[in-house]
């Protein structure tokens, strides 16, 4: 699988929600693959949701539910979303072959 899209990660470094404040850790972009298809997942509190953007990236990336994903889409639009689930897919003898996140 070739890898031509680009996602940005931006973590969170910490700072209260509640009260709106959230730090930003330096963002690191990745080469992915972008698909753009609904599909039915469960969230972090295990309720189904529907996903639109489903980005694959190569190897274990470290996410969380409260990092941004910051990409480009079909038509050159800036979008940033946070993950509703992700997964590390592995091989048989378990070493990460990909890092699938559901926006």
């Amino acid at each position: 699988m070739e890898y031509w899209d680009r996602v940005t990660i931006v973590k969170n470094k910490g700072g209260d929600p509640w009260a709106g404040g959230k730090e930003a850790a330096d963002p690191k972009e990745y080469r992915c693959r972008i698909d753009y298809s609904s599909r039915l997942v469960k969230d972090q509190n295990g309720q189904d949701v529907v996903s639109n953007v489903h980005i694959r990236l190569p190897g274990a990336v470290a996410i969380e539910y409260t990092d941004e994903l910051v990409w480009r889409d079909l038509n050159g639009t800036e979008r940033r979303s946070n993950p509703i689930h992700y997964k590390v897919s592995r091989d048989l003898e378990y070493r990460p072959r990909m890092t699938v996140v559901d926006l």
